[in-house]
């Protein structure tokens, strides 16, 4: 469990305000949370931002935050971030814990085979924010396909109260060797 304030927030915030200068700001400025050196596999992961810190983002007018980590890395563009403000009280709490496919059941089961799986959720308080008003989180998991495992026959599954839905438009980019997909 970490905690980003809003001092952490805005040195991120200044470094990519720097890098924008240098390289211009046609696509607008991001913040990454980079916590890719993190050691060893997770089973539970929350991140926290406090609303200081998260208004930091909206106020330097922010249009992706990007949180990384080795297993799986979210990317929420501006509408996202924006919707999140509206709706967050004191802070945010995004979580991301894997899931032990072999205790699912079925289809899920079956979709997943031996494959990783994540449930990744932001709440506030003891809510959870599912609408992001139109935006869109972008998921990033690294996955190295298995021998006779064709990359370009890899999606992303949903697993939800209505069983299994198969994320068409995601796939396998073989470039990060990852599986790539969007809320």
């Amino acid at each position: 469990s970490m905690t980003i304030t809003g001092q952490d927030m805005q040195s991120a915030i200044n470094a990519a305000l720097a890098l924008a200068k240098s390289g211009g700001t046609a696509n607008g400025i991001a913040v990454s949370i980079d916590l890719s050196a993190l050691q060893g596999q997770f089973s539970t992961l929350s991140l926290t931002i406090i609303n200081g810190a998260y208004q930091a983002l909206a106020d330097a007018g922010v249009e992706f935050l990007e949180i990384k980590t080795p297993q799986i890395s979210l990317t929420l563009d501006l509408q996202t971030l924006k919707t999140i403000l509206e709706t967050m009280g004191n802070s945010i709490i995004f979580t991301v814990e894997r899931v032990n496919a072999a205790a699912l059941s079925g289809a899920a089961r079956t979709a997943l085979g031996s494959r990783p799986a994540y449930k990744f959720f932001i709440t506030s308080g003891d809510k959870k924010i599912t609408d992001f008003g139109g935006g869109r989180v972008s998921v990033s998991l690294p996955y190295t396909p298995a021998n006779g495992e064709n990359p370009a026959g890899l999606y992303a599954v949903y697993i939800g109260a209505g069983g299994v839905e198969w994320l068409w438009d995601s796939g396998y980019n073989s470039g990060s060797r990852s599986l790539l997909f969007r809320t």
